[in-house]
C-alpha cells in the first residue's frame, strides 16, 4: 500500500520544441557545386537518412535525401557520401560515413541492427564487413558466435602487402583498426600519396563527480483497499511532507552512441517523519476509531538514468529516462488507537510499533 510520488518538473521542451542543432558545412550537389551553409548534427543512423541544410541561419531548411545530393561534410568533422548499398538482398539508398579515403575506403553507418561498416576497393567495389552472429550447436547445447566473415575480405582486399593482410585476422570491426590498418596499407603500396582520414574526434569520454542537495515532496495515499490488518488507514492521507536530502551524482559521457548522450547515477540520504491523525465510525455499533499514527524514516534514494542534452542554447533542454529504488532503514513506526462509544466514552486503549509499510520500492523515472 505504499506509494510515492516525486515531485519534478518534467522536461517537455524536447518534445514541444524541436531544436536544430546547427553546424558549418557545405553539400555537394550531383552536378558536383560546393554549397556551404549550416547542416543541421544527428546522431549517426538519422545522418544517415537526410540532411537538414540552411544557406544561413534565417533561411528555410531543405532536406536532401541521398538520391538529391552526393553528399555533406560537417568542417572539419564528419563527411557523409550518397551510396547505395545491398541491404536485406535489396538495395538501399544511403549516407555513409567516410572514414578514410586511400587506396581502400571505409565507410560506416548505424541503425536498428547495430553499426555496420563498408570497404571499397581501387575498382570502386563497395563490400560490407560483416560480422553477424551464428547459432551452434553442441551436446544439446546452444551456443551463439560471431562469424567473424569480415576478415576474409580484408585478408583478400589487402592481399598486395601480405603483412597487412595478416594483421587483418586479428582486428576488431570499429572505426579504430580499420583506419588503422587501412592506413598502413595505404602507406606500404601508395607511398607516394596521402590518404585523408575524416574520421572526427570524438569528445572524450569526460566524466563528472559532485555534491548534491536539494527538497523533495512525498506523500502516502490510498489508493485501493486495504488488507485487513491495515484497516485502521482506512482513508486516511498523510499529507505532502518536504524534506532535505544530500548527497552525490556521477555523470558519464557516452560519445561511442551520440556526444550528447549521457549516463547518470544520483545517491541521496534524507530523513524524514510522517504523520497523520484519522478518525471513523463503525458503522454497526457506532464506535468511534481514532488513529494517531507516526513514522520517521531513513531512506537511500538511488537513481540511474540515460540522459540526452539537446544543443546549447539560451534554454537547454533535456529528456531523460531510467529507474530509481529507494531503501528504508532504521524506520521508527508509532500507532495509537482509542476506540469510544457513541456516547463517548472509552472501549479501548492501544498501541502498536508493528511497521506495515514495505523496506524498499522501485520504479521508472522519466
Amino acid at each position: 500500500m505504499n506509494y510515492y510520488c516525486t515531485i519534478a518538473l518534467l522536461w517537455l521542451n524536447s518534445l514541444l520544441f524541436a531544436k536544430l542543432d546547427l553546424r558549418n558545412g557545405f553539400i555537394i550537389a550531383n552536378s558536383n557545386d560546393t554549397i556551404y551553409g549550416l547542416i543541421d548534427y544527428k546522431s549517426n543512423s538519422a545522418n544517415a537518412l537526410k540532411c537538414h541544410f540552411k544557406a544561413d541561419s534565417n533561411s528555410v531548411d531543405q532536406v536532401f535525401a541521398p538520391k538529391d545530393i552526393k553528399g555533406y561534410r560537417f568542417i572539419n568533422s564528419k563527411y557523409y557520401v550518397s551510396k547505395i548499398i545491398d541491404e536485406d538482398q535489396r538495395e538501399k539508398h544511403l549516407f555513409l560515413e567516410y572514414l578514410i579515403n586511400g587506396i581502400i575506403d571505409v565507410y560506416y553507418y548505424r541503425n536498428d541492427k547495430g553499426d555496420h561498416y563498408f570497404i571499397q576497393d581501387a575498382n570502386n567495389q563497395l563490400s560490407e564487413l560483416k560480422n553477424e552472429e551464428k547459432e551452434l550447436f553442441e551436446d544439446n547445447k546452444r551456443y551463439v558466435k560471431d562469424s567473424r566473415e569480415y576478415i576474409g575480405l580484408l585478408k583478400y582486399t589487402f592481399r598486395e602487402s601480405p603483412p597487412i593482410s595478416k594483421k587483418a585476422e586479428y582486428i576488431d570491426l570499429n572505426h579504430k583498426y580499420l583506419i588503422k590498418i587501412s592506413e598502413g596499407y595505404h602507406k606500404e603500396v601508395c607511398a607516394d600519396e596521402e590518404c585523408i582520414i575524416y574520421e572526427e574526434k570524438l569528445p572524450k569520454r569526460k566524466s563528472t563527480f559532485g555534491i548534491m542537495a536539494g527538497l523533495n515532496g512525498i506523500f502516502i495515499s490510498q489508493v485501493r483497499d486495504l488488507p485487513e490488518d491495515l484497516y485502521f488507514l482506512k482513508e486516511s492521507e498523510f499529507g505532502l511532507t518536504v524534506f532535505p536530502s544530500i548527497g552525490f551524482y556521477y555523470k558519464q559521457r557516452m560519445p561511442f552512441i551520440n556526444e550528447r548522450l549521457y549516463f547518470q547515477y544520483e545517491g541521496t540520504y534524507a530523513h524524514l517523519k510522517l504523520n497523520t491523525n484519522h478518525s471513523f465510525i463503525e458503522p454497526v455499533y457506532k464506535m468511534n476509531y481514532l488513529n494517531e499514527v507516526s513514522y520517521t524514516q531513513n531512506m537511500i534514494h538511488n537513481l540511474g538514468y540515460l540522459k540526452y542534452e539537446f544543443p546549447r542554447g539560451k534554454l537547454r533542454p533535456t529528456f531523460q529516462f531510467g529507474g530509481f529504488a529507494n531503501c528504508f532503514f532504521n524506520n521508527d513506526y508509532h500507532r495509537d488507537l482509542e476506540v469510544l462509544f457513541s456516547w463517548g466514552d472509552t472501549f479501548l486503549e492501544a498501541e502498536t510499533e508493528d511497521n506495515p509499510f514495505l523496506k524498499m520500492n522501485y520504479g521508472v523515472n522519466m
